[in-house]
Formats: structure tokens, C-alpha cells, sequence
């Protein structure tokens, strides 16, 4: 019984460690490199203090059990930083930047993938804006301006469309020119978010005449008013009508000396008088008490 206690126990050993040796091995994770890494985003745009997560809708990486993890680096941190193993990119100044994906596709390779990354200076969207124009008239190869306020910190510029191409507008100076005769709308279109837009829609007349402009204030009132300003007695075949605001006053009279007024509510109106030589527009404010 001696022997064959002496003889089983260094089999019994052999065996536990045969079987401890299995388990270790089956518990080692098996490593599975890379075969592929494709890009969904090649060049990435950012604003300036914009943050931005690489990840699995800018990046692919095959096969989708791979056990290997990316690793993120950028050439110029002064542009932007990328933390090494997140992918969390930082835009810090405007400029350029080229961000690495890697990751390992054996002992001693790797696939690599690079995004350009463009950072942009931060957009400011204006508070408020405001036009003073719905309609102007502008002589042929005459300049007229917009006035145009604009409340807070802006650096976005609005769209721009002109219906007939009788005029010309450049945002910058807000120079409208007369090109052909006739009349042509301007839309402007400014973006005040992401999501939201103002719009403001100018009716343009473009005139072979001289252009005079003069802004006048009258009192409501239940009786006809003069409008104080006088036509000028070279003026031939004179006519007069409201082109903008009618609802507010209707006109009684107008002779070389004056124009008369009913005025009907408060707001502001476009009368424009035309003549042969020339033309008149009146930008008129209908107030209930004239200012002194």
C-alpha cells in the first residue's frame, strides 16, 4: 500500500499542475491586430475653443473584434491638442493641423490614418438687425447707402440675391449702384444662429433722373396736413403716389408749392413725386405729435 501511495501521489501532482497550466493558458486573452482602418471624415472643421470626440462614425477599424486599441496624435499642438488615447480634439488659434490615427496591425506594425483639421475663427452672430429701407430709388450709375443696424459682436455676412441683375450691393460699404434702368429686389438674408435667419427684402426703382431725398415727419391727424417740403417750380408733368405704406395716408393734393396728406395711422410711408427732370422721394413719418 506504501508503493502505491508513493507511486499515485507524484501522478496526482502532475496532473493538478497540468490542469492549472490548461486553465492559465485558456485565461490568456488572445491578441487580434488591425487588418483595416478606413476614414468617414478626412478634414475636419472646428472654431476656435470648439471641442470635438474622434470616434466610430469618423473612424472604422477592422476586424470589429480587434483587441488593439487607436492611439491619437496631432503635428501642432499650437493649433490644436488631441488627447493620445480618447481622440478629444481641442481647437485652440485659427490655423491648420494634421491629427494620426494609429493602431497596431501586428508585433511590429500599424495602420495609419490622418484628418486635417481647420480651425476657424469663432463666428459671432449679431444680436439684433435692423433696416431702415424697404424701398429706394437709385439713379443709373448712381450710388445710394443702406442703414443697416446691426446690435453686438458680428463677423458672419448675410446672403445676398438680386431678382433682375439692375443693380448692384456690396455688404461691405452697403453701396447699392444703379446698373439698367427699371425696377429689381434685393434680399438680404442674415444668419442670426445656426438654425435662424433675418430676412429683409428691398424694392429697388434704377432711374435715368436726378435722385432727390428728403426725410419728413408729420402729426397724425383727422385733418389734412401740408408736408413740408417744397417741389420745385421747374418741375414738368409732375406726378404723385405712395409707394410704400399706403394704408397710412392717402394723398389729397399736390401742386409745385406743397403736398397734402390724409394721414390715417402712425408708421412710415415713400412718397415718391416724378417729373420730367427729375425725382422726389419723400421718406415720411406719420408721428402722433411732430417733434420741435
Amino acid at each position: 500500500m506504501k508503493k502505491i501511495a508513493l507511486i499515485c501521489i507524484p501522478l496526482v501532482l502532475a496532473l493538478a499542475f497540468g490542469v492549472c497550466a490548461l486553465i492559465v493558458v485558456n485565461n490568456h486573452k488572445r491578441t487580434i491586430y488591425a487588418k483595416d482602418l478606413t476614414l468617414n471624415t478626412t478634414v475636419l472643421n472646428l472654431e476656435v475653443g470648439e471641442s470635438y470626440r474622434l470616434d466610430n462614425g469618423d473612424f472604422k477599424i477592422l476586424p470589429s473584434n480587434c483587441t488593439e486599441k487607436s492611439f491619437f496624435s496631432v503635428n501642432d499642438t499650437l493649433v490644436a491638442s488631441v488627447d493620445n488615447v480618447s481622440g478629444l480634439i481641442r481647437a485652440k488659434k485659427v490655423g491648420k493641423c494634421i491629427v494620426t490615427i494609429s493602431i497596431k496591425s501586428g508585433e511590429e506594425s500599424a495602420l495609419i490614418k490622418q484628418i486635417e483639421v481647420i480651425v476657424n475663427e469663432k463666428t459671432y452672430y449679431p444680436q439684433n438687425v435692423t433696416l431702415s429701407e424697404e424701398y429706394v430709388v437709385v439713379a443709373k450709375n448712381g450710388t445710394t447707402t443702406l442703414n443697416f443696424e446691426i446690435e453686438g459682436k458680428c463677423n458672419v455676412k448675410p446672403q445676398i440675391k438680386i431678382e433682375k441683375g439692375n443693380i448692384s450691393y456690396d455688404y461691405e460699404t452697403h453701396k447699392l449702384c444703379g446698373i439698367e434702368i427699371g425696377d429689381d429686389t434685393l434680399t438680404i438674408c442674415f444668419p442670426m444662429s445656426k438654425t435662424e435667419k433675418k430676412t429683409f427684402v428691398v424694392g429697388v426703382n434704377v432711374t435715368k433722373k436726378q435722385i432727390i431725398t428728403k426725410d419728413c415727419q408729420v402729426a397724425l391727424s383727422s385733418e389734412p396736413v401740408d408736408v413740408e417740403y417744397k417741389i420745385p417750380s421747374d418741375f414738368e408733368n409732375v406726378t404723385c403716389k405712395i409707394v410704400k405704406g399706403s394704408a397710412l395716408a392717402e394723398v389729397v393734393s399736390f401742386e409745385y408749392g406743397h403736398l397734402v396728406l390724409l394721414t390715417k395711422d402712425i408708421g412710415n410711408l415713400i412718397v415718391e413725386i416724378d417729373s420730367t427732370n427729375a425725382k422726389i422721394v419723400l421718406y415720411v413719418e406719420i408721428i402722433k405729435d411732430v417733434q420741435v
